[in-house]
């Protein structure tokens, strides 16, 4: 009589063969933490040309930043080497293509049973919650300003990440509103969607970021920040 594990342990057992748990010590040895969906349509070591140790790869449902995976995210920084953080939600998520009844309804007629008390946390707008997530991240007081947070929409049918990424580098602080996102024609200035306008990327030869919803430009570095951000 098979069990219905049997084939995976069968090939464990293969596996275990061949084994050399050398250079493995538990870090990510790129750097590397990709936060991104259960979806099996996604390779995460393979799609960013990394190997099993290079990364902390995180997964749930729609790939979201939940209060689970920031703990991870604050481990990882100081205790596993990471250093750059990518957000990686794809395209044609189920989670973001149905709604919370679509999907109770589903789990109901599966199971047989009433699934209308359980949360599925859908996705209703997959950017809007994406710049959410990098926010999340790039905020949290327990991850430096040194670590690069990154946010990409991966394409499940070309393989590609979308090269438009929400960062670090482009997310500012909007006046009292908290922070935005804003889009920068160069990664020294930055007018937010909202607040669009041009103006020289450089003031009084030092470069500067625009503080979008007062149109304020902020120097990139001075003697007071030390380089830092400007709040």
């Amino acid at each position: 009589m098979t069990g219905p594990f049997d084939d995976l342990l069968a090939a464990n057992r293969t596996f275990a063969v061949a084994f050399d748990p050398s250079g493995f010590d538990g870090v990510a040895r790129a750097g590397i933490a990709v936060v991104t969906c259960m979806d099996s349509r996604i390779d995460t070591l393979r799609m960013l040309g990394l190997v099993p140790g290079d990364a902390k790869i995180l997964r749930n449902p729609g790939g979201r930043v939940t209060t689970e995976v920031l703990e991870a995210l604050v481990l990882g920084v100081h205790l596993l080497h990471v250093e750059r953080i990518l957000i990686v939600p794809h395209t044609r998520c189920a989670m973001a293509s149905h709604t919370e009844n679509d999907l109770r309804e589903k789990v109901s007629e599966s199971s047989g049973q009433d699934a209308s008390w359980q949360s599925f946390g859908v996705i209703e707008d997959q950017l809007a919650s994406l710049e959410e997530d990098v926010r999340m991240v790039q905020s949290h007081p327990l991850i430096p300003d040194t670590v690069s947070v990154g946010g990409f929409l991966y394409d499940v049918d070309t393989g590609l990440l979308d090269p438009e990424a929400l960062t670090s580098r482009n997310l500012w602080r909007d006046g009292d509103w908290g922070y935005t996102l804003c889009r920068a024609p160069s990664p020294f200035l930055a007018p937010c969607r909202q607040h669009s306008g041009s103006s020289d990327a450089f003031v009084g030869e030092q470069r500067v970021k625009r503080w979008c919803s007062y149109g304020r430009q902020v120097p990139l570095a001075s003697r007071d920040d030390g380089g830092k951000r400007p709040w």
